[in-house]
């Protein structure tokens, strides 16, 4: 038995799919928890930005944690690798990121 169709045209299906992906963009902004701007667009948006940066730094810093007990978690061969090298590599540069965010932040 075929399958009823749900949108009379391509137009109309893909018009459905932009719909359901903003309104899908749209719900991960709102939980991410942030204060809204201020109705006034001449006052800054401290408070948004501050708390932004501070969810930004929560996130850098948990896949530095994940990232750095991988490493350790692997044999010390590996860890002698290309592989690892490229790891520590990244690894560092999150570190920077964070510190950086720190600054930012300050």
């Amino acid at each position: 038995m075929a399958q009823q169709r749900l949108y009379a045209s391509r137009a109309e299906r893909q018009a459905a799919y932009r719909r359901r992906r903003e309104e899908a963009l749209a719900s991960q902004w709102g939980q991410q928890h942030l204060p809204g701007l201020p109705v006034l667009q001449s006052i800054p948006g401290t408070v948004r930005w501050k708390a932004a940066l501070a969810s930004a730094r929560d996130t850098l810093q948990m896949v530095h944690t994940e990232m750095q007990q991988y490493f350790d978690e692997r044999t010390e061969r590996w860890q002698q690798s290309e592989r690892a090298e490229a790891m520590e590599t990244q690894i560092q540069a999150l570190e920077d990121l964070i510190a950086g965010l720190d600054e930012v932040e300050g």
